[in-house]
């Protein structure tokens, strides 16, 4: 929620050779005030079994690893 932290995390992802998100299925759905990236540039998406179908689906078409724990 804070624009200097997501400033900071722009700047480690375009310094990143790869980019893995980690959240939990209660993130999903949900705005925030700063975006960091768009899903599309994820390489790997780490979430848990009640993330909605669409967005593990939506992300695999995008070509993005899914681990689900």
């Amino acid at each position: 929620h804070f624009e200097n932290e997501a400033m900071l995390n722009r700047l480690m992802v375009k310094k990143a050779t790869q980019v893995i998100a980690v959240t939990d299925s209660s993130k999903f759905g949900r705005k925030c005030l700063h975006k960091i990236i768009g899903v599309e540039d994820l390489d790997m998406l780490i979430t848990d079994r009640d993330a909605p179908d669409e967005v593990v689906d939506g992300a695999r078409r995008l070509g993005i690893e899914i681990v689900v724990v």
